[in-house]
């Protein structure tokens, strides 16, 4: 997987979080509409952190295999921060606009605090994209 975008809160550090409530995604994106996929995605990551105080982390990789398969992960205070997540102008601004531009989206799962610690530090690894 390569790195898109990494959004996350300066005055947290994610790591020292005891518990979170962590959501993945994949989002499947027709080959005509990549870049501006990853530009809207790119905008919904800084929105969400810097309007949302229960975002702790927002952050994308596209897989190497298949590069029209993002993957998601959102990283939040607690559930509760995660359904105001939802119910924010700027989610719906991103459901909307991407909304044309995928052939397919997987429902989001919770998972745990343990594993998005193996995927944030996989994510530090990985290469950015220019």
């Amino acid at each position: 997987m390569t790195q898109v975008t990494v959004s996350s809160r300066p005055d947290c550090d994610i790591e020292s979080v005891e518990s979170a409530y962590v959501v993945q995604s994949d989002f499947f994106v027709m080959p005509e509409h990549m870049q501006e996929f990853r530009a809207v995605l790119a905008q919904h990551a800084r929105n969400s952190v810097c309007k949302e105080r229960g975002c702790l982390s927002y952050e994308a990789t596209v897989e190497e295999q298949n590069p029209q398969i993002f993957n998601v992960y959102e990283k939040y205070v607690d559930k509760n921060s995660y359904i105001e997540h939802r119910s924010t102008p700027h989610y719906s601004w991103f459901r909307e606009q991407v909304q044309s531009m995928l052939y397919k989206r997987d429902d989001d799962v919770v998972i745990s605090r343990r594993k998005f610690s193996l995927v944030a530090a996989y994510f530090r690894r990985a290469k950015a994209i220019p």
